[in-house]
């Protein structure tokens, strides 16, 4: 007699294996995907990092920062202003006194200005005094000659007179001699005569003397006269005192545009501008308000943004497995992972160095590799520092 059991078995196996048969399938096709993505993930031999342009911003000066235009992860495009600095030491801010010397200068000018028209004036009227001084001496010498010239004439005058009445005498005193020795006449009257012509006889001689050194000074006044008229009247130039002045203006001005020059550079060093080198974010801000900043500290480092390039090493042991041209795919690291297929390797390094510690297998163990750069899409989000997988070296 048959148990009950043994009707049930039969029963039981096909029942297990109506309900094995969709796991199996299903379990089969989750193994069939997750080998498609590790036939596409299994060739990530080398890892790498996205290539960006960092800049650290610094002060050439030494400085204290008067403000900051930024802040940290905000965005900024070229020559954008970061921050002011003041570069003048403490204690030594000579705009005071620099604004102090302009306002004198500029009273300098304005004083040698306003002495143009009264010089020019106060020549003018020395010139013309000058020419009426020379009129006036031109004068004085023609009337020396003339009244040596009238001088001259009386004194031959009184000579001719003087001969005229000795020869008159000449005449008188025969008869009377002739009538003193007759007796006639007494002999008195025959010497007031003879005197007489003796005086007139000396007069005529001195007369003479006085004619000729009248006729020599004559001859000196002439000559005085002929030398002064071909002397030039040299008169003052108001022109020339007002060009004087003017170049001293110049130089005046001159000194104004050096201290202008001061006080500008003295603004700028108070005012030195910090400004962006090309677009990109400010990743990292090192700075604050009124602190001192420092020639050989970083103010802040701005992150070019939308970098396309990932630096990747190969294995020194592989070094010939790279080459310029050569077509990988580039693997993003997220969930679900990014692929970028056909990416081409644009360079490859010469040497093989030491890699950055990020890309280490064992973070206490150094590597050394060959660095070469791939060109990824634009279309891939890339972000500046990020590790990025690169597969496709071994076909």
């Amino acid at each position: 007699m048959k148990s009950k059991n043994s009707k049930k078995i039969p029963q039981r196996s096909k029942s297990l294996a109506h309900h094995t048969l969709p796991v199996i399938v299903w379990l089969g096709a989750v193994a069939g995907v997750v080998l498609l993505l590790y036939q596409r993930t299994e060739t990530v031999v080398v890892h790498g990092m996205v290539k960006a342009r960092i800049y650290d911003v610094a002060s050439v000066t030494t400085g204290r920062i008067k403000s900051i235009r930024v802040g940290l992860n905000e965005t900024v495009t070229q020559n954008q202003l970061l921050a002011v600095i003041d570069t003048l030491p403490e204690g030594q801010d000579a705009a005071k006194e620099l604004e102090l010397q302009r306002s004198t200068l500029l009273a300098e000018i304005e004083h040698l200005q306003a002495q143009i028209v009264p010089i020019k004036e106060q020549l003018q009227a020395e010139a013309t005094r000058l020419e009426q001084s020379r009129v006036g001496d031109d004068r004085q010498f023609a009337l020396d000659v003339e009244n040596l010239q009238l001088r001259i004439l009386e004194l031959k005058a009184q000579i001719e007179a003087d001969r005229i009445a000795v020869d008159n005498l000449a005449l008188e005193i025969p008869p009377i001699q002739k009538l003193v020795l007759d007796n006639a006449l007494a002999p008195i009257e025959l010497q007031r005569l003879q005197r007489q012509q003796e005086t007139l006889i000396k007069s005529i001689e001195e007369t003479q003397k006085l004619l000729n050194q009248s006729q020599e000074n004559l001859l000196q006044a002439q000559a005085r006269r002929d030398e002064f008229s071909r002397q030039q009247l040299e008169l003052p130039s108001a022109d020339n005192a007002a060009e004087v002045i003017r170049k001293a203006i110049v130089v005046q001005q001159r000194r104004l545009q050096e201290i202008d020059a001061r006080l500008e550079a003295t603004g700028i060093r108070r005012n030195v501008e910090i400004r962006a080198p090309f677009d990109g974010v400010v990743s990292h801000l090192y700075c604050e308000l009124n602190e001192v900043a420092d020639v050989n500290a970083p103010l802040m480092t701005i992150t070019k943004q939308g970098s396309q390039q990932v630096v990747a090493y190969v294995d020194q042991s592989q070094v010939d497995l790279v080459k310029v041209g050569m077509r990988v795919d580039l693997v993003k690291n997220t969930i679900p992972p990014v692929i970028a297929n056909d990416c081409e390797i644009v360079s490859v390094a010469p040497v093989v160095e030491q890699l950055p510690p990020q890309l280490w297998r064992h973070p206490t163990t150094p590597q050394w590799g060959r660095l070469f750069v791939v060109q990824a899409p634009e279309s891939m989000p890339l972000l500046a520092g990020e590790k990025v997988g690169i597969a496709g070296l071994m076909q």
